[in-house]
């Protein structure tokens, strides 16, 4: 790759607030950082139009010879968080082609290609503008509901809002063109697909601004493939006709109802356990504490900034007749305050805390990563075990939940699983020093969650089943 950077940027949340407002998508994918983390991304993602947007700025105002294109091809190959350190750098420039692409860690994240000569465009009708779209909260839809949909939104940016952001490109392409790319944004993060929304690409060819109704993007489904959760739509609106490409992100993982859960369980059978679940509000955890609760234990379910999440949890839990507190917790701080607002001393500690697992692939190994993961793998567990162990009372049992990704070592993954191999040492010498605080490691296989949710769908253990024994070893008199 040539490295010819033309524009370098680090998008803040401060961007993802004012792209919001100018394209009217606030998707919490790029604005709400609680509800993100029950997405693949598991922070919030910077809006790739915005990316887009930023890069045509930086390309025309480089090539400030180069006429509005005639085309324009787009791919966005990696998700985008804010704080990524990107740069726009330009590939390859021929007489009737110009390529650039964004790159973080020298990954290219989104690909963007000018064309200088006429290229066919969607097939888009006048007839085919159907109804308005304009909802204030994204939609929720199916892939069945998805594969007919078609109607239009309006186009209502104004030319000053984005000469302000775009100075360079609203100049040449001209306001409407911008404000169309603009609510693209809209479309495909409010409206189709909406909520559960990924954007994949473009391919959009220049016309004449007098086509199709002023101030109104039409859009119409075309195909869909349930295999890779990926529609395809035409669109086509005063400046551009072409297609949009997008992908239907799964929605957060929902753990069995404690009810479901009651018939594994039997009565009574965990009644001895005062359980705190660290991490217990979604997730492996929230199972892992109904369960607990379905065999007539307490269970005390803690959280850093899911308390929506947790109060869910205990309210399914109590009004089944169960047992449970929650308590803020923050495993990178200290625990000597944050443990003294338990209301019950534990007899079982499971630590579920994670950070996001699964982060774009850059180079082989990634120290800040790491460092991440350490934090929360081997200190965070090292700093409850020291609290549990410098009490007086009955023995605590605490549970390491570690990963065959250890012996596997998926690609992209090494941080991971070196944090967790780090874990697992720790943890063998803790239960070697034969304190008060006994240690259980199991090394657990790829299970349905949040965490590890993907477009294709891959193979997952039943997390019921695999819980279940450990719960009785950790629990049950031996």
């Amino acid at each position: 790759m040539s490295i010819n950077v033309i524009g370098e940027r680090q998008f803040n949340s401060d961007d993802q607030e004012r792209f919001a407002e100018l394209s009217g998508d606030i998707n919490p994918l790029h604005t709400d950082s609680i509800v993100s983390r029950r997405t693949m991304a598991g922070v919030p993602v910077v809006h790739g139009m915005h990316v887009l947007c930023w890069a045509i700025d930086n390309i025309l105002r480089s090539r400030s010879d180069l006429p509005a294109p005639t085309s324009l091809k787009v791919a966005f190959r990696r998700m985008i968080y804010p704080g990524d350190r990107l740069r726009i750098v330009i590939v390859k420039e021929s007489a009737t082609r110009l390529c650039a692409s964004a790159v973080v860690d020298d990954i290219s994240v989104m690909t963007v290609e000018f064309g200088k000569e006429a290229t066919a465009g969607s097939d888009l009708l006048p007839d085919d503008i159907g109804l308005l779209h304009e909802p204030v909260m994204p939609v929720s839809m199916t892939l069945n509901d998805i594969a007919n949909c078609h109607g239009h939104i309006s186009i209502r940016c104004t030319c000053a809002s984005l000469s302000r952001m775009f100075p360079v490109a609203t100049a040449v392409l001209g306001a409407e063109r911008m404000a169309a790319l603009v609510r693209i944004s809209y479309l495909v993060g409010m409206v189709c697909p909406g909520l559960h929304s990924m954007l994949g690409g473009m391919n959009l060819m220049a016309i004449s601004s007098d086509s199709l109704t002023a101030d109104c993007l039409a859009f119409r489904v075309t195909a869909s493939d349930e295999r890779f959760r990926r529609l395809s739509m035409n669109v086509g609106c005063p400046g551009w006709s072409g297609t949009v490409d997008a992908f239907v992100r799964p929605e957060p993982q929902a753990q069995p109802s404690i009810a479901k859960l009651d018939a594994h369980v039997k009565i009574g059978e965990f009644s001895g356990a005062n359980a705190l679940i660290v991490g217990g509000s979604r997730g492996l955890g929230e199972l892992t504490a109904k369960l607990i609760a379905c065999g007539g234990g307490h269970v005390t379910v803690s959280y850093r900034v899911g308390e929506t999440d947790a109060r869910r949890v205990q309210s399914e839990i109590v009004n089944h007749g169960g047992h449970c507190d929650i308590l803020q917790y923050d495993v990178l701080r200290s625990g000597t305050e944050q443990l003294g607002r338990l209301n019950r001393a534990p007899s079982q500690v499971f630590y579920m805390a994670t950070p996001p697992i699964f982060g774009r692939a850059t180079t082989v190994f990634n120290d800040e990563r790491f460092r991440t993961f350490l934090a929360v793998y081997v200190t965070g567990f090292h700093e409850i075990w020291k609290q549990m162990n410098s009490g007086t009372g009955r023995p605590v049992a605490m549970f390491y939940p570690s990963s065959i990704a250890v012996e596997t070592r998926p690609r992209g993954m090494t941080e991971y699983a070196m944090a967790k191999a780090a874990g697992e040492a720790l943890c063998a010498d803790l239960e070697a020093a034969k304190t008060r605080c006994s240690v259980v490691v199991e090394r657990l296989p790829r299970l349905s969650t949040d965490q590890t949710a993907t477009l294709i769908e891959v193979a997952t253990a039943n997390a019921t089943a695999v819980m279940l024994p450990i719960l009785r070893k950790m629990i049950l008199p031996r």
